[in-house]
């Protein structure tokens, strides 16, 4: 560019000028600048604050961080000429920096203890290996470090917040608001009602500025009827904020749970749902009949052919209708605990194998397995209780951060589909021996004493969390079993044998085993209507039972869903060729704990009892065999389905009316967004239809061209087109711009009307000028914008 040109660009370089206020309009601007700020710094700080449980009052919260607005609202906008040189917000962030370095063990104390407070809700809610930082300051002097670092960092979100009111961008404050309640919704963790009130009201705030404030660089004007409304919203505000000062707004936690809960099922469907699934996934809501359909779900590999039962879901509290793992924030107490375990290599998920290792590995051969999943739930790995892997598997497969000793999650967006792990023979028929062995080892290798050390611990752990019973259940089984449940004496529970024979006594000669229910169950709790009621139904069925009579008797225990290989399927193996099994292999069925060895399988599905490897005290209790039902005649069982048709037909199909009214909001979607991609289109055709005449030889359609382009560009940035004269805008011009800009307006004007009335060609002089008038007005409205601001004229105005 040569120095005429650029003399030239200086000299018609846009100025934006501000208008004189007077003293009403500048007061209501300070309010609104105020309210602004004070809600916005309220709802940003806050929703974290709350989310997160800082150990901080909300109303102190509150009238601090309106003081910091009250300051923030009143500073210099950086409207002078320092400005030209140092921007107001490097200053501001650079006393922050300064405050932030002087103050240094003030602030990292009270960034420390904050993130240890999120650290540990987030902990509460999602169990996992989390680190804790170090704070050095005593209790009342880290309480005054947290305040510090939050008026410290509500600083920053108040310069946050001056920059979008001279923006003006509500679409990044509809993001961030979006964004807080996703954060909620997908996490579970809620902040407190008021705090989402906070942002949103700093939403309408903003709507208000920019519909009341005109603000095309820099010039302001409120009208009556938006004042008004400013106050009102500033009431709103004011009267929000007090309530929660008073602690009156509870948490919103409600208002997300139900549909956190459903969008979170339908994710977990989307991702592990296998096309073949006959069992519940320990949850009994709308439950039906067992009706396996020989579908093939899982092909297995083994080097060494063994009975195994394949864990999946385990379920550790029972509501009712539904076993769910155990409870998070429990999982989280015990976080020192499973730290210590796992570090030294101990996990419940592989503690039978590990207790054969322990006491003479020699005796047992690893055996390889391989699971290829076809058609069954891939949100669990399926292992055996003989699980038993090298230290860098454990950690891989076993994750060592993760908190608990459950179902091992699947790795991956859908789940292994193919994996390969090491166990031991089946060795949960054979726990006896392994037992005694145990106890009888008085002078134990170290490797041995250091797992009877960690199994204590665990056992603790394991008997604190694995024996809560409902009372209603525990009034059930009272009637059942009488006093056979009391303690003895200086013992945590009732004999194991006693305990085992009792429950399988019960549950074979008092009920019946069903694979079709006479119709689906919706009732409030499975187990008591099955103990009371309906004494019929199949493995979900016994399976639950057996863990609550378990617990009746002290003993801990969990309800388990996964796949059986049967001595059957074991004995058609062979080593290193496949098996297919079919969904008649899926199994629901009970296990509890073992002191000494850690968790085992107990069969009490009466049909199930000979069908897989026992421990050898129960295999042949009285009236175990042959004690479920009889398989019904076939034309008994035609006349069931075809009963069984006709009711689901009665029924109304509500999932088949969601489905249609989900798809018919699908389509409003789809032909919104394809309305807007035909406006965009569309938009996109004239733009490129105006540039493309641009470079045209016929000067007279390329200036035209031009200054239909250039009025464009105004208008987005404020100008108001009308049907009046082009020279009659030379006023707003000079208002937006400066009256340079109105002088070289009206020589483009006059150029324009040249080139559409006149028959004289235009001069390339008068072109130039033309379209160096188009350049500077893209340069200030575009090129000049902050990020956000391009953005925003991007996706509205297709620049």
């Amino acid at each position: 560019m040569s120095k005429s040109d650029r003399e030239n660009r200086n000299t018609l370089a846009l100025r934006s000028i501000q208008v004189k206020l007077n003293t009403r309009e500048r007061l209501l601007l300070k309010a609104l600048s105020f309210v602004f700020l004070w809600i916005y710094t309220a709802g940003t700080i806050g929703v974290p604050a709350s989310l997160l449980e800082w150990p901080v009052n909300t109303g102190l919260l509150f009238a601090a961080l309106g003081a910091e607005a009250a300051v923030f609202a009143f500073l210099p906008a950086g409207e002078s000429r320092i400005q030209e040189k140092i921007p107001v917000k490097f200053v501001y962030g650079g006393i922050l920096i300064l405050l932030a370095l002087l103050f240094y063990v003030f602030w990292i104390n009270g960034l420390n203890g904050l993130l240890n407070s999120s650290i540990d809700r987030i902990g509460r809610a999602h169990p996992y290996m989390l680190p804790y930082y170090r704070v050095s300051l005593s209790e009342g002097m880290q309480k005054a470090a947290q305040w510090f670092f939050i008026l410290w960092a509500g600083a920053w979100v108040l310069l946050l917040g001056r920059r979008l009111l001279k923006s003006g961008n509500i679409v990044f404050l509809g993001m961030q608001e979006g964004i807080f309640l996703f954060l909620q919704m997908v996490s579970g963790i809620h902040a407190d009602l008021v705090m989402n009130l906070a942002v949103l009201a700093a939403v309408l705030v903003m709507w208000i500025w920019a519909q009341g404030s005109r603000m095309p660089e820099g010039r302001h004007r409120l009208a009556a009827a938006e004042s008004v409304l400013l106050l009102a919203v500033f009431g709103m505000a004011a009267a929000v904020l007090l309530t929660a000062a008073a602690g009156r707004i509870r948490k919103s936690g409600s208002a997300f749970s139900g549909t956190r809960e459903k969008i979170s099922q339908a994710v977990e469907d989307r991702r592990y749902k296998g096309e073949s699934e006959v069992l519940p996934g320990g949850s009994f809501a709308d439950l039906g009949s067992f009706l396996p359909t020989g579908k093939e779900v899982l092909k297995v590999t083994m080097s060494s052919p063994q009975s195994y039962y394949l864990r999946g879901f385990i379920g550790s509290v029972y509501e009712g209708n539904r076993w769910t793992e155990s409870e998070n924030e429990k999982r989280w107490a015990g976080r020192d605990l499973f730290y210590w375990l796992h570090a030294d290599g101990f996990y419940g998920q592989q503690e039978l194998a590990q207790a054969a290792k322990v006491l003479k590995p020699e005796e047992y051969q690893e055996n390889t397995i391989t699971i290829e999943n076809i058609a069954a739930n891939r949100k669990y790995l399926l292992t055996p209780y003989e699980l038993q892997m090298k230290e860098e598997e454990t950690k891989k497969l076993l994750q060592k951060q993760l908190l608990g000793d459950e179902g091992i999650r699947s790795a991956g967006l859908q789940g292994e589909k193919k994996y390969t792990y090491t166990s031991y023979p089946a060795l949960a028929a054979s726990y006896p021996e392994l037992v005694g062995k145990l106890s009888k080892a008085d002078e134990p290798a170290e490797e041995v004493e250091r797992y009877r050390k960690n199994e204590s611990y665990y056992n603790e752990y394991v008997y604190a969390n694995y024996v809560d019973l409902p009372e209603n259940i525990r009034q059930d089984l009272n009637g059942i079993f009488g006093n056979a449940a009391e303690t003895p004496a200086g013992q945590k529970h009732t004999d194991y044998s006693s305990a085992k024979e009792d429950i399988l006594y019960v549950l074979t000669r008092s009920y019946t085993y069903e694979e079709r229910l006479s119709s689906r169950w919706n009732g409030p709790d499975l187990v008591d209507d099955f103990l009371q009621n309906t004494k019929s139904g199949y493995s979900v069925h016994f399976a639950s039972a057996a863990v609550l009579m378990f617990r009746y008797f002290g003993i801990p225990a969990r309800y388990v869903e996964g796949y059986l290989i049967t001595p059957s399927d074991a004995e058609q193996m062979e080593a290193g060729r496949e098996i297919v099994l079919d969904d008649s292999h899926a199994h629901a069925w009970a296990e509890y704990y073992q002191d000494g060895v850690g968790w085992l399988p107990f069969e009490t599905t009466p049909s199930y009892l000979q069908v897989m490897n026992q421990a050898q005290e129960f295999q042949n209790i009285s009236d175990t065999e042959g004690s479920s039902q009889q398989e019904p005649p076939p034309e008994e069982v035609e006349e069931e389905e075809k009963e069984e048709e006709q009711e689901k037909e009665s029924e109304i199909d509500w999932i088949f009316i969601i489905e249609c009214i989900l798809a018919g909001l699908i389509l409003l979607v789809l032909v919104f967004l394809l309305l807007v991609i035909i406006r965009i289109i569309r938009e996109i055709i004239i733009s490129r239809r105006l540039r493309r005449d641009f470079e045209n030889e016929d000067r007279k359609i390329a200036v035209r061209s031009i200054f239909a382009y250039s009025m464009y560009l105004l208008s987005v940035a404020g100008l108001e087109i009308r049907n009046q004269s082009l020279f009659r805008y030379g006023k707003e011009i000079e208002e937006m711009y400066g009256p340079e800009l109105r002088r070289e307006y009206a020589a483009i004007v006059r150029i324009r009307q040249e080139a559409v009335y006149s028959e004289h060609p235009v001069s390339e002089a008068a072109y130039a000028r033309m379209l160096a008038f188009e350049q500077k007005i893209w340069h200030a409205v575009y090129e000049e914008a902050s990020p956000m601001r391009r953005l925003q004229l991007k996706l509205i105005y297709l620049l």
